[in-house]
């Protein structure tokens, strides 16, 4: 009779662990969303990367030009407006890396804001759990006694 009474407990125990429906369904869905997600950063991140090495490879051709302009320069004015005009453009590359990193940076920040899928009822799950360990002879609490059959 106590083997028939774990056997009982444990088949319980064990029915009540297996996935709902709405488990697995909710599962689907936030599985989906996060490598959805993952993807959308992904690109977000390859945007971003492409554009940076784009500006690194305008920067280093812009300091070619103004290294080879300020060797043909005959004063120093000269010199030094050569300089700044290399100066402004590479001050103008770093703006835009702020920008990108921004932009990404934002992308990253929106699909972490948002839950995966909706909140739905919480009840549902808890009332099961108390309905099944009630029809099993079990306590939802450590400190209570279960009744005995």
């Amino acid at each position: 009779m106590m083997k028939q009474n774990v056997t009982d407990t444990l088949n319980t125990l064990q029915t009540m662990l297996q996935p709902t429906a709405e488990i697995r369904e909710t599962m689907r869905k936030n599985l989906g969303g996060f490598w959805n997600n993952q993807d959308k950063i992904l690109g977000s991140m390859e945007e971003f990367a492409n554009g940076w090495i784009e500006r690194r490879h305008d920067g280093t051709e812009a300091a070619t030009t103004a290294a080879q302009r300020m060797c043909d320069t005959k004063t120093y004015v000269d010199m030094m407006q050569e300089y700044q005009k290399w100066a402004m453009g590479s001050l103008e590359r770093i703006m835009a890396d702020s920008l990108a990193l921004q932009k990404h940076l934002m992308t990253v920040a929106g699909l972490f804001a948002k839950p995966l899928t909706p909140p739905e009822k919480e009840s549902a799950p808890k009332a099961m759990v108390i309905t099944t360990l009630a029809a099993s002879g079990l306590s939802q609490r450590p400190d209570k006694k279960s009744p005995k059959k």
